[in-house]
């Protein structure tokens, strides 16, 4: 006689959930890419339920957890949980995706048994301690390092367009730019003039360089897009840096903004492109710097 213990199972699936959870979340962080709370637990009950059917098939004698049907079953399971939390993923990321929680998950049950077996943790403190594990490489420390060298050092290619025009440079993701729309909030990346004119209409740039060259002042720029489609574009953005309290810079709202930083690609609209009449790097490296709010308002 077969029995189900369905208190046991009720524990083994909240656990499955957590541990799901966990590593979605940890994935999301690794990979820099957003998913809501919403598509977390949707991917994460996939897994876990999927993990559960697994369980009850082989107390039911009908799969061994081991044969390469199950373990095929297992990696299309991890895949659906993968799409419906990343949808909207290249098929290369998802892969990613689906690496980085493998071993997440091998780390996480490594500590797990870890505990249970040299410190006779129980089993609830042993998913704890994996839980934990996942949250401490996600955050602590891969997210930390990860951030840290994208926010601080790193030279992204940035593709700005306007009106099916599009212009590509290179900009620095600095941490000391957090400047952004007074009215939206949507963030700032502040670009050379000149790496910019060419996706400007002639109007506009002819009157941002008058602008540069003989410090005319933003309300004669704002004369030179009225009446124009660019109008709605338009925007005056107040700063202050090292030297100069206060200032103003013309900004322009983009159709799209799209960077790459090493594991990826994020688009946007909600950005603001900021005209500098300086050069930026005095070696041209290059033209742009990035707050890097930009990669979380995508």
């Amino acid at each position: 006689m077969i029995k189900v213990y369905f208190d046991v199972l009720t524990l083994l699936l909240v656990a499955c959930f957590a541990m799901d959870a966990v590593t979605l979340w940890a994935v999301a962080q690794i990979r820099g890419v957003r998913a809501g709370a919403g598509r977390i637990a949707a991917g994460a009950s996939v897994t876990s339920l999927s993990f559960l059917g697994f369980v009850l098939l082989r107390d039911l004698g009908l799969l061994e957890l081991t044969s390469p049907l199950s373990m095929a079953a297992a990696v299309a399971a991890s895949v659906a949980g993968a799409v419906v939390t990343f949808p909207k993923l290249r098929l290369v990321d998802t892969v990613w995706v689906i690496v980085y929680r493998y071993l997440l998950a091998a780390m996480a049950c490594g500590v797990a048994v870890a505990a249970r077996q040299f410190a006779g943790a129980s089993g609830m403190a042993s998913t704890i301690c994996a839980v934990a594990t996942v949250l401490v490489v996600a955050e602590a420390g891969w997210g930390a390092v990860h951030r840290g060298v994208r926010d601080s050092v790193l030279l992204v290619p940035v593709t700005v367009s306007f009106d099916g025009d599009h212009v590509r440079f290179d900009a620095l993701v600095d941490t000391g730019n957090r400047l952004c729309d007074p009215v939206s909030g949507a963030p700032a990346i502040i670009v050379e003039l000149d790496a910019l004119t060419p996706a400007l209409p002639a109007a506009v740039a002819d009157a941002l360089r008058r602008w540069q060259a003989e410090g005319h002042s933003l309300p004669d720029m704002a004369d030179a897009v009225s009446g124009t489609s660019w109008s709605t574009r338009f925007r005056i953005v107040p700063y202050s840096s090292v030297g100069r309290e206060k200032g103003i810079m013309a900004g322009f709202r983009p159709d799209s903004v799209r960077l790459e930083d090493g594991m990826g690609s994020v688009k946007t609209s909600r950005a603001i492109v900021c005209v500098c009449r300086t050069q930026l790097s005095p070696d041209r490296r290059y033209r742009g710097l990035v707050n890097p709010d930009i990669f979380r308002a995508a």
